[in-house]
């Protein structure tokens, strides 16, 4: 991967030991060959003629290649790119993650030569707004501020029910697939949701004891407590929450029965993809726009081989090859027929 002139061809090591006998700060940009806002900070950022000037005054700079430098990138803990790291002395100063243009780069180096790190200024700026503060704490969990980061999720998970609709989404997703990275990499957080999820009782909060369930990837529980529910009173988030659960465990005829009308859930989706593309083809641009149907494509294949492999597991033959028959016939390509073969 071609560097931008800024960065020295070193490796971290002794890069840290060049700076530190120089007296010099270092800069480390964790980068990917696959990452776009890699790629582009190489462009603008990196060659901006005032970040080139301020950062060669004060530091050394290299790039680390994630997937060259793995054992590198593990013990620094660089879980997103772009990410970058200061390190004075050998010490991490501060880090900040995600693309930045040339006067957010230079904002960030002016607070470090004042002695403010990037999370002590994005405090200052974050109020109580649920969307700030989901925000921030991705950001504190990012920069390896995860007890702070773990008090504010905790505040959001304890009082969502006073949120309004649409933020109170947040739990059953984004929130959820954020908590369980956290808890993964924090005995803390695992333990205050731990704590949070054995004060439930599934009967009568189903939806968020499961949720906590997939936070503390504690699949087994939640599959304990489907053998033994009136799948008949599962509601519709429930049901689709268990289809996945069944999927990852492989119980594929367990599936079946929560489909509802195989052949109108698969319409639907595929309706809904389609309907969604349309919205956003005026609001995006047309690479942007081709990802985006890229995934739909994708995700529409991969909801149609679930359906038809549950139903086959089931012995709901018949079903499967019309279900199997329509997905072909909405999507007449090799890729959909391998999907439901």
């Amino acid at each position: 991967m071609s560097r931008p002139p800024l960065f020295a061809d070193l490796p971290f090591a002794a890069a840290l030991a060049e700076a530190q006998a120089a007296g010099k700060l270092l800069l480390v940009d964790a980068t990917a060959a696959w990452c776009g806002p890699c790629q582009l900070m190489d462009r603008t950022t990196w060659i901006d003629p005032s970040v080139v000037a301020a950062i060669s005054a004060q530091a050394l700079a290299i790039q680390l290649d994630v997937d060259a430098e793995k054992e590198t990138a593990q013990r620094l803990e660089i879980r997103a790119m772009p990410t970058m790291i200061v390190f004075r002395a050998g010490a991490e100063v501060d880090r900040v993650v995600g693309a930045k243009k040339p006067a957010e780069m230079l904002a960030w180096l002016g607070a470090l030569a004042s002695g403010e790190r990037w999370i002590d200024r994005r405090r200052g700026e974050v109020g109580e707004d649920p969307d700030q503060r989901v925000r921030f704490a991705r950001e504190l969990t990012r920069a390896n501020e995860r007890f702070e980061a773990l008090q504010i999720y905790l505040d959001l998970w304890d009082r969502w029910a006073d949120l309004d609709r649409e933020h109170g989404k947040w739990k059953r997703y984004f929130m959820t697939l954020e908590l369980a990275r956290l808890c993964k990499a924090f005995a803390p957080a695992r333990d205050a949701f731990a704590a949070r999820r054995d004060q439930l009782d599934p009967a009568h909060d189903l939806e968020d004891w499961l949720a906590l369930n997939e936070i503390l990837d504690d699949l087994a529980a939640s599959l304990r407590w489907f053998d033994a529910l009136d799948k008949a009173t599962l509601t519709h988030d429930v049901r689709e929450r268990y289809i996945g659960l069944l999927r990852d465990a492989d119980r594929w005829a367990d599936v079946a029965p929560l489909l509802g009308d195989p052949l109108a859930r698969l319409g639907h989706r595929l309706d809904r993809r389609r309907e969604d593309l349309d919205e956003m083809r005026a609001v995006m641009s047309p690479d942007h726009l081709a990802r985006l149907e890229a995934a739909s494509i994708s995700n529409s294949r991969k909801e149609a081989s679930m359906i038809v492999r549950s139903l086959r597991a089931a012995g709901r033959t018949d079903e499967a090859d019309a279900v199997a028959a329509e997905a072909r016939r909405r999507d007449p390509s090799p890729e959909m027929a391998k999907a439901v073969e």
